[in-house]
C-alpha cells in the first residue's frame, strides 16, 4: 500500500482549494449585486414618496408605474440573488468538507471510506453549477428594469 506523504496531501486538496476560492469569488459578487439591487429599491421607493408628497393633487401616474415594475422586478431580482447565495454556502460548505475529509483521512490513514472526500467535491460542483445558472438568470433578468427605466426615464425603446 502506497504511503501519502504530505506533497501528495497539498495535491489532493489543491483542486477543492481552488474551487472554494472560485466560489468565495461569486459569492462576492453576488453580495456586491444583492447590495445594489436592495440599494436601488430603497432609491425608487423614496423617488416615489417624495413624488407622492411634493404632488398630492396630481402625482405623475406614469413614473409612479414605471416604479413599481421596476421595483417589482428588483424584488425578484433580490429574491434570485438570496437563494443563489444560499446555494453558493451550500457549495462552499461541501468543499469545506472535502478538504476536511482528505486531510482527516491523511493523517489518520483511513482508506475504507475513501469516496467520501469525491463525492462531497462532486456535490459542491454540482451545486456551484446550479448557483452559476441561476445568476445567469438573474442578470438576464435584470434588462427588464433597465428596459423599463429607459422606456419611462428618456421615452426611447431598449432593444
Amino acid at each position: 500500500m502506497a504511503t501519502t506523504t504530505p506533497l501528495d496531501l497539498i495535491a489532493h486538496s489543491l483542486a477543492p482549494g481552488i474551487a472554494l476560492t472560485s466560489v468565495i469569488f461569486f459569492n462576492t459578487s453576488l453580495l456586491n449585486r444583492f447590495a445594489y439591487v436592495t440599494g436601488r429599491v430603497r432609491e425608487l421607493t423614496r423617488e416615489a414618496r417624495e413624488l407622492r408628497r411634493t404632488t398630492r393633487d396630481s402625482p405623475d401616474p406614469v413614473r409612479l408605474r414605471s416604479i413599481r415594475a421596476q421595483v417589482d422586478a428588483l424584488i425578484v431580482r433580490a429574491r434570485m440573488i438570496r437563494r443563489t447565495i444560499m446555494l453558493v454556502y451550500v457549495s462552499l460548505l461541501s468543499f469545506i468538507s472535502s478538504i476536511l475529509l482528505l486531510l482527516t483521512f491523511a493523517l489518520f490513514g483511513i482508506t475504507s471510506a475513501a469516496d467520501l472526500p469525491i463525492i462531497a467535491f462532486a456535490a459542491g460542483l454540482i451545486i456551484f453549477a446550479l448557483a452559476a445558472s441561476r445568476g445567469i438568470a438573474e442578470i438576464a433578468l435584470s434588462y427588464h428594469t433597465i428596459e423599463e427605466e429607459a422606456r419611462n426615464s428618456v421615452d426611447i425603446d431598449a432593444d
